[in-house]
C-alpha cells in the first residue's frame, strides 16, 4: 500500500445508527484524510464483508462474530422515555405493571414483551396488555413518535442521549431501573484489511475520544444507579 490513507472505503451500518450518526463523523474523518472517498452502506441485516466487498461494518450487537476483527467502540443501552408533554398528561408509571395504563409504542421483536398481570390481581398470569397505538419496524419511527408525545417508547441509547440532554424526553425508572445495558457498538474487519492506511486511520479515528458516543456513554452513565 502507498502509505496514506486514500482510495475508497467501504462502511455499512444498521439504519438508524448511520442516519443518527454517520454523516457528521465522516465528515470529520474526511476533514483529516482528503483523499478517501467514502461509501456508506445501510442495512438492517447481517452483511458478509468478503462478499459484499465491505472495508468496515459498525455492527450493535451482544455477540460479535468470531470470524472477523473487533473493536468495542461503546456500550449502548436502551431504556423506556416518553415527551414530558405525554407525562404531563397521562403521568408516569412507577412500575412495568403500570404500562398497561399506557400507550405503547412498539417496534415489533425489539420491544421488550408487553404482557402484564391485571392491576390489583392476585393472580400471577401476564395475560393483559396496554394499549398499542403505534407498531413499527423502524427504531426511528419510533423516536419520532415519542418525540411527537404519541406515547412510551423503548429506544437505544445512541438514538435518545441527545433528547435527553436537551430535555425533549424523559428516560422512565420503573421497578427501581431505568437503564439497561444490553448491547455494545463493534468495528468488524478483516485483520489482514488493518495494515490498509485508509482502513488503519478510519478505525483508530473512531476509537478517539471525540465521538458521539463517549457524550451518549456519559449521559447514560447519569441515571444508572
Amino acid at each position: 500500500y502507498i502509505n496514506y490513507p486514500h482510495g475508497l472505503l467501504k462502511v455499512t451500518s444498521s439504519v438508524a445508527f448511520g442516519y443518527a450518526h454517520l454523516v457528521e463523523i465522516f465528515d470529520k474523518y474526511r476533514e483529516l484524510n482528503k483523499d478517501v472517498e467514502l461509501i456508506l452502506e445501510l442495512d438492517d441485516h447481517i452483511v458478509n464483508l468478503n462478499e459484499n466487498d465491505v472495508d468496515i461494518a459498525l455492527r450493535i450487537t451482544s455477540t460479535p462474530p468470531q470470524n472477523y476483527a473487533t473493536r468495542k467502540l461503546a456500550e449502548v443501552s436502551w431504556m423506556y422515555c416518553a415527551s414530558p408533554a405525554y407525562l404531563e398528561k397521562m403521568g408516569a408509571p412507577k412500575k412495568l405493571d403500570d404500562l398497561i395504563n399506557h400507550q405503547c409504542l412498539v417496534y415489533q421483536g425489539i420491544t421488550p414483551s408487553l404482557r402484564f398481570s391485571a392491576p390489583g390481581s392476585s393472580s400471577n398470569s401476564c395475560n393483559h396488555r396496554p394499549k398499542i397505538p403505534l407498531s413499527v419496524n423502524s427504531s426511528l419511527l419510533l423516536l419520532k413518535a415519542a418525540l411527537a408525545s404519541q406515547g412510551i417508547a423503548w429506544l437505544p441509547s445512541y438514538l435518545v442521549s441527545s433528547h435527553i440532554e436537551d430535555g425533549e424526553l424523559i428516560p422512565l425508572t420503573m421497578d427501581g431501573k431505568c437503564v439497561y445495558p444490553t448491547h455494545s457498538l463493534y468495528a468488524l474487519y478483516f485483520p489482514s484489511k488493518y495494515k490498509n492506511p485508509k482502513v488503519r486511520s478510519f478505525i483508530d479515528f473512531l476509537l478517539e475520544d471525540h465521538q458521539p458516543w463517549k457524550k451518549w456513554e456519559e449521559t447514560i452513565n447519569k441515571l444508572k444507579f
